[in-house]
Order: C-alpha cells, then sequence, then structure tokens
C-alpha cells in the first residue's frame, strides 16, 4: 500500500497505484453498465423512499458481481485493502494500537455500483447506514472536479484513490462548474459479518 493514512474523521485513504490505462478501461466498463440517472429512477420508482442524491448516472448495485475482469480486480484490491484500513477505524485512542475484538477478514462487500457525474451533477449529503463501512474509488477526477464533502471539510481526492468510511458518516459532492470532463467512481457498502 502506498499512500495510506488516517483522519481525524473517520477515513481512511488509499492510493491503488492502478495505471492510468487500468482505469481507462474501468471507465469504460462503468460507462457501459450505466443503468439509468437517479432521478429518473425515483420518477419512475416513486414507491422507493430516498432523499434523492445522486445527479448522475450509475450501473445497478450488483456491478461486483458481473464477472467484468476490471471490476474483478478492482474489488479484489478493495478487499485487500479493506483489511488494513479496517484495523485504522478500531485504533484505541491512546495506545494507537488496533483492537483485536474483531476479524478484519470478516467484512464483505455487499453493494457496488457505478457512477458517472457531469460538472452540474452532484451529490446531496447523505449516509449509507446501516451498512458496517462504504467505499468511493476515483476511476476519473477531471481537473475543477469538487472533492468528497463530509461535514464542511472538502476532501480532495485523485484519480486513483480510494476512501473508506463509516457507513454512518455524512458525505457529499457539490457541483463543479469549471469541470469539463466527466468524473467516475466506483462505490460500495460493506458489511461485516462474523463468521462464528
Amino acid at each position: 500500500l502506498h499512500k495510506f493514512y488516517m483522519s481525524n474523521h473517520d477515513y481512511v485513504i488509499i492510493d491503488s497505484k492502478f495505471s492510468k490505462e487500468q482505469n481507462l478501461l474501468l471507465y469504460n466498463q462503468v460507462c457501459k453498465n450505466k443503468m439509468f440517472s437517479e432521478k429518473e429512477h425515483l420518477k419512475n420508482n416513486s414507491h422507493e423512499k430516498s432523499e434523492s442524491s445522486i445527479f448522475g448516472r450509475r450501473t445497478d448495485t450488483n456491478f461486483h458481481k458481473q464477472q467484468i475482469n476490471e471490476v474483478d480486480e478492482l474489488i479484489s484490491w478493495i478487499e485487500t485493502s479493506l483489511i488494513e484500513a479496517s484495523k485504522n477505524f478500531s485504533l484505541n485512542s491512546i495506545t494507537k494500537q488496533p483492537s483485536n475484538q474483531f476479524d478484519p477478514n470478516d467484512f464483505e462487500i455487499r453493494q457496488c455500483w457505478g457512477a458517472t457525474y457531469k460538472g452540474h451533477e452532484w451529490l446531496m449529503e447523505h449516509n449509507h447506514f446501516p451498512w458496517t463501512l462504504s467505499f468511493v474509488y476515483y476511476v476519473s477526477m477531471p481537473k475543477g472536479a469538487s472533492g468528497l464533502m463530509m461535514g464542511d471539510d472538502e476532501i480532495e481526492m485523485y484519480e486513483g484513490d480510494c476512501i473508506f468510511f463509516l457507513g454512518s458518516q455524512y458525505h457529499g459532492v457539490r457541483p463543479s462548474h469549471t469541470m469539463n470532463d466527466t468524473r467516475c467512481v466506483i462505490a460500495g457498502n460493506i458489511l461485516y459479518v462474523p463468521r462464528i
């Protein structure tokens, strides 16, 4: 793991070191598998309760189960990184040692989707509770793209970064009026399933 650090906002960012070519292949797969805009989906499924947050286009939430080589490679890397990232969420504030009260191998990615956003599209503040953890991998972050908002703080993200955070953490993205290209992410929700 090349870049690995923890913030006081309960998130971990890891640099994947995926090449530009790998990210381009991921971008193409997200674009190829996009199903609908969140706005269209909510309009056609009014029975679903939502505070409508995504005004971009996204894939279905089983993107990690489509047997797409590029996505499988990314998910494998995320699962490996998750073991180390999860330890950082359990650090004792005094000893700085991780808790031994959980098995970091018991986390499972249960939902995953790709999404694209143009400059005027945004992500309203929301959380993913009751999921244990969530992640966002940045496939494409064009110049001028807004970072991830957590509270009042904007976290600058770069292509190839993956951020892990608590499922209860509120987050969002502001419109990027200076961004000319499309921002693309692959995100997901993680559940802790202890094997007893």
